[in-house]
């Protein structure tokens, strides 16, 4: 099987997209399916044959002057991609986000006769993603909200498929405890991602009087500190903003936190929960509002712990309920690394992919 991916762009551009198509590429060749990769315009100035980046072969498209509006953007795509397929003669246009890489296989996969996949996450939905959803001979998305958004559409759901984000396993943390943190001893909590700032700031009153040792350590950087500082303000060591993080100094959060917190306000969101993935990955007991991305995620004290979005009670209820009984904690820490290791693996994502390529190639014989 031969599998021509058409990406927005990739390593030596370093972004969590590169490295998540570079992890699941690895996956495909593993399985024995034959890939090629090219990259849009976004890849920036680069030579068009990218032949030894890592070992691997990527087709680039030429970016271009910057004024150049989208529709020329994809035709230069749509170039690249007919040269690539005359070079490869693939059986499958996979089309990677955003939009215009599915606008471009279709347009190629047309001309040459190959069938297109369009992949559709929900943290870049376009007002493309309807008309590309219903042109493309099978869509992927990575969240069961996105897909029923897409089926209400009038995409039929015989080619709708869902494929949950996948993660690696992290290394484990270095063992010397970070100076940003609190001393051991009081219970942990971290915040990460976007999250219910009003909502935190009312459940830390009532905790903290349960637990006086409690600390909050809030990682990043966003609008949501204004109120935070306020609140840490009157509140001594209680609330700690560490600032923006490298990946290591996050893994020492992870692996120091009784519990990481993604206290998301009721929402619509069709995103996929990545960042609560990744902490499961490093065994870390998540404790999550229960939106639609994260129900897909966590299954309720089995792998985590959801609360009401919203709802202060809830909140301080689940946190109230862990840190009284602490001896329940690390069976849900060592099930969520287990969760990812094997459910949300790299390997499993890959393995997912074989039907929908088969059903694919089974209506191109037909």
């Amino acid at each position: 099987m031969r599998i021509l991916h058409v990406l927005d762009h990739s390593v030596p551009v370093h972004s969590a997209y590169s490295h998540r198509t570079l992890s699941l590429l690895r996956q495909q060749r593993a399985l024995g399916w034959h890939t090629i990769q090219l990259t849009g315009p976004a890849q920036g100035k680069v030579e068009t044959e990218d032949r030894n980046r890592d070992g691997w072969h990527f087709i680039r498209t030429a970016p271009g002057p910057d004024w150049l509006p989208p529709i020329l953007l994809v035709r230069r795509i749509v170039r690249r991609l007919r040269h690539a397929i005359r070079l490869s003669r693939p059986d499958i246009l996979h089309a990677h986000p955003p939009a215009i890489n599915a606008l471009a296989a279709l347009w190629a996969g047309w001309r040459s006769d190959v069938p297109v996949l369009a992949e559709i996450h929900g943290a870049s939905r376009t007002i493309l993603d309807g008309y590309v959803a219903r042109l493309a001979a099978a869509v992927v998305t990575d969240s069961l909200a996105l897909r029923a958004a897409l089926l209400a559409r009038g995409v039929a759901p015989q080619r709708v498929d869902t494929i949950a984000p996948a993660t690696d396993l992290p290394r484990p943390p270095g063992s010397a405890w970070p100076d940003y943190l609190p001393g051991r001893g009081g219970p942990l909590i971290a915040c990460v991602g976007p999250l219910d700032e009003q909502l935190v700031t009312a459940a830390m009153a009532p905790l903290l009087r349960a637990h006086p040792a409690l600390r909050l350590v809030v990682a990043g950087a966003g609008p949501a500190q204004g109120h935070l500082l306020n609140f840490a303000a009157g509140h001594g060591a209680a609330v700690l903003f560490p600032g923006q993080l490298e990946p290591d100094d996050l893994a020492a959060i992870y692996a120091a936190a009784d519990l990481v917190l993604f206290a998301a306000p009721p929402t619509r969101s069709m995103a996929a929960a990545r960042k609560p993935l990744e902490a499961m990955a490093h065994g870390t007991l998540v404790l999550a509002s229960d939106i639609a991305p994260h129900r897909e995620l966590i299954d309720h004290g089995r792998n985590g712990v959801l609360f009401e979005a919203g709802s202060v009670d809830g909140l301080v209820d689940a946190v109230d309920a862990l840190l009284s009984e602490p001896a329940c904690m690390q069976p849900l820490r060592e099930r969520a690394r287990q969760f990812a290791a094997v459910e949300r693996s790299w390997e499993a994502a890959a393995r997912s992919y074989g039907p929908v390529y088969r059903r694919l190639l089974e209506g191109v014989s037909r």
